[in-house]
């Protein structure tokens, strides 16, 4: 035990607080997509996220968003690819 372990309510405030934040930042690349820095990232490290929040809206609109762009279409795919 190293001492870091939160109380679950602490653990699911902070993971509601993770995926909120991720909702948002779909939001913001959507209306900012030609900034394909960021969508790559949020591709990138979070594709698991974005699949298992594929039900929120920001979250459907910036799939939809990535797959009106070939690149970021095809880097999709491999991020899902690599994940296993």
């Amino acid at each position: 035990d190293t001492g870091r372990e939160l109380p679950r309510s602490q653990s699911c405030g902070l993971e509601m607080l993770r995926r909120g934040g991720l909702i948002l930042f779909c939001d913001y690349v959507c209306e900012n997509l030609s900034d394909a820095e960021h969508m790559t990232w949020l591709i990138i490290n979070h594709v698991s996220d974005l699949i298992l929040l594929s039900q929120e809206s920001p979250v459907q609109d910036f799939i939809g968003a990535i797959h009106r762009n070939s690149a970021a279409s095809s880097l999709f795919v491999q991020a899902i690819h690599a994940r296993g």
